[in-house]
């Protein structure tokens, strides 16, 4: 497995000034609703609840439905912090619910999208179908976001896996992206999600 490192990056394609970045550790307590978190365990659980391991086109964002499905795809206006943990997300289109989720794009990415919560919801004036967001996210502002090329060991075939460096140890990183994104990966093996599928099949 070998890694290189993809150069610091907007988070999507916001449109105000106030750009969301995403960089090292997010230490936030998860919206209170987990309780605190300390030590090593609080950086990992909460990159596994604000990083969705699938791609979100550019300039749009999706509208979780109530099982955690992708629902409906809205037009992205901008993002932007309002404060540590809050964002504001403008987008187009039928007004979404408060409590539900939505993705939006992780700029120069394509296999990452960033997860965020509504807590409030309101319209505005222009333009026309509208509206604004008050969404719980992570309280750190960057990240760094790495690719690894990865050889499938059933295949053989190599692959380029994206993955955000959060742990100090790059290996797990890479591994815990890759599971995410259908591989059955560890540190002795790697099997693509393809592989995985035909094996099943048998």
């Amino acid at each position: 497995m070998s890694f290189t490192k993809q150069p610091q990056i907007v988070c999507c394609a916001a449109l105000s000034d106030n750009f969301l970045w995403l960089e090292s550790l997010f230490v936030s307590h998860l919206m209170g609703e987990y309780g605190p978190i300390t030590g090593s365990d609080q950086t990992i659980y909460t990159m596994k609840t604000f990083i969705e391991y699938k791609s979100t086109k550019g300039g749009k964002l999706v509208l979780l439905g109530a099982n955690e499905q992708q629902a409906d795809e809205r037009d992205l206006l901008g993002v932007s912090a309002l404060q540590p943990g809050l964002y504001e997300i403008k987008g187009l289109g039928v007004l979404p619910e408060v409590g539900q989720g939505l993705l939006v794009p992780v700029k120069g990415s394509r296999q990452l999208s960033l997860r965020f919560v509504i807590s409030q919801v309101d319209t505005l004036i222009q333009p026309a179908n509208a509206w604004t967001a008050q969404c719980q996210g992570p309280d750190i502002m960057s990240f760094n976001l790495r690719e690894a090329k990865v050889t499938c060991d059933h295949c053989f075939k190599e692959y380029s896996v994206e993955f955000i460096e959060h742990t100090g140890d790059l290996s797990a990183d890479a591994i815990e992206s890759m599971n995410g994104q259908g591989w059955m990966a560890s540190t002795e093996a790697q099997v693509c999600p393809s592989c995985q599928t035909q094996n099943n099949n048998h």
